[in-house]
């Protein structure tokens, strides 16, 4: 139906105001709206996917960080033993 097909178009491009007066006008094209952004939020320029990867990237320099000082605690005495040793 071409009139099903403007609406989802309409959808597409709509801001959040828009598309939430769209879902609730248009009962029957709900599974679509709900694909649409279901799309909209696994894009690359998405806000969400945008967060979800500033939040990994936060997790990942968290992380790296402190293996690197349990590191420092734990091989650097680890080390000077072993060359205490050498010197012997």
């Amino acid at each position: 139906m071409e009139n099903e097909e403007n609406i989802l178009e309409c959808y597409r491009n709509s801001d959040f105001d828009e598309r939430l007066h769209l879902f609730l006008q248009y009962r029957s094209l709900r599974t679509e709206f709900v694909e649409i952004e279901t799309n909209t939020m696994l894009t690359e320029h998405s806000p969400v996917r945008t967060l979800k990867t500033a939040i990994f990237q936060i997790f990942k320099e968290t992380f790296n960080s402190v293996y690197k000082k349990i590191l420092k605690i734990v091989i650097d005495p680890i080390q000077t033993t072993i060359k205490e040793g050498d010197k012997k």
